[in-house]
Formats: C-alpha cells, sequence, structure tokens
C-alpha cells in the first residue's frame, strides 16, 4: 500500500496538534495532586466537639443530603438522621470573614459510596440559622485552593476512572453555588517497577 507525501504529512500534523492540545491540557492544570487528600474516618461527626458549629442543625443538613443518596434497599429515608452522625467532616474557613463551613464525606456503599470508592462530598455554609449544601460531588480525594482577588476558594474533587486513570474536576463558587468549571484526567503510567504516581500524564477530558 503506497501512502502520499501529503497522507503523511497530514497524519503527522494531526499527531503534532494533539500533542499540542495535551501539552496545554497539562500546563493548564497546576493543581498539586500530592495534595489531594480523603477525611479521616476518625472525624466522623459523633465523635468531634465542634466550636462554632450547631451540631445539630448540621445533623439535619447532613441528613437531608444523605436521603438522596441511600440505599433504597437497605435504609429508609427516615434513618438518614441516624446515619449522619458516620460522615467524615471538618470544619474549614472558606474566606476571611465568614462563618465556620463544614466540608464533608461519606464512606460505605450503603450511603452513595461507588464499589471502587467514589463517595458523596458536600461543603455546607451556614446562612443564617440553617447550614446550606453549596457543593455536591462524587470522588475519592480533594483539596481547597484560594486565589488572590477570588473571595471563595476553588475545590479540586478527584474520582476513580479506572485501573490507572483519576478524574479531576474544579469546582468554582457561581452564583452562590460550587459549579463544575473544568474536567481533566490524570493517568499514571508504568514505568517499571513503580507506576509514575508523583507526574501522572494530564489531559483535558473531552467535550
Amino acid at each position: 500500500m503506497r501512502i502520499s507525501l501529503r497522507s503523511f504529512a497530514g497524519a503527522v500534523a494531526f499527531a503534532t496538534s494533539i500533542s499540542a492540545l495535551n501539552a496545554m491540557a497539562a500546563s493548564a492544570f497546576d493543581w498539586k495532586l500530592r495534595k489531594n487528600h480523603e477525611l479521616h474516618f476518625s472525624d466522623q461527626l459523633a465523635n468531634l466537639r465542634l466550636r462554632g458549629i450547631d451540631k445539630d442543625r448540621l445533623q439535619q443538613a447532613l441528613a437531608a443530603a444523605l436521603s438522596e443518596w441511600l440505599v433504597p434497599d437497605v435504609f429508609e429515608p427516615a434513618d438518614s438522621n441516624a446515619i449522619a452522625l458516620g460522615v467524615r467532616i471538618r470544619v474549614i474557613r472558606l474566606s476571611g470573614g465568614s462563618p465556620p463551613a463544614v466540608l464533608a464525606q461519606t464512606g460505605s456503599l450503603e450511603t452513595g459510596c461507588s464499589p471502587v470508592g467514589n463517595c458523596p462530598i458536600w461543603i455546607f455554609e451556614k446562612r443564617g440559622p440553617e447550614y446550606v449544601r453549596i457543593l455536591e460531588a462524587q470522588g475519592q480525594t480533594l483539596q481547597l485552593r484560594h486565589r488572590k482577588k477570588q473571595p471563595y476558594p476553588e475545590v479540586l474533587i478527584g474520582g476513580h476512572a479506572s485501573a490507572f486513570e483519576t478524574e479531576l474536576i474544579v469546582y468554582r463558587m457561581r452564583d452562590g453555588l460550587y459549579n463544575p468549571a473544568e474536567c481533566f484526567y490524570a493517568t499514571y503510567v508504568a514505568t517499571g517497577p513503580a507506576t509514575s504516581s508523583r507526574h501522572p500524564q494530564v489531559r483535558a477530558c473531552k467535550k
């Protein structure tokens, strides 16, 4: 089979453009993945003494969020209030003058986690007497990053996509709620006895 020089040049140009797009995606993704983490299982709502947090109202907010994720054959919506005590939480400060907010993550199949470990993740912000759910996502790891001139931090949620891939979604605040803004895949390529976990290949998600 003969391949014309024009066809070969076109294939090279296409491959080069794809490589350039992948390089642009990698350069646009400037998060430090080693900072991604899960919330500790010891930091469950039932175990913590929380300063500046109305624990009863927070438990109600968690229960309302959980009721949408509970496995129907295992739990009734009425069980969500008790199950909320087992949710992992961390008190955070979203902006300088804001009241304490709460980062929350479940931890079991019955409470919405997938078989590969992607679990519901929420951020609750105190607005008036109530805790309002301002972020809802599903993943394994997370990190928050403050940027100059932005009152609210960006949130990166990492979720298991395949044996060697992590889906990374960046959330930004818009109109009082966190919305997905960017999507990437990090591929951990086997390079010998160990995997290149420190420097994965990052590409933008296909639209």
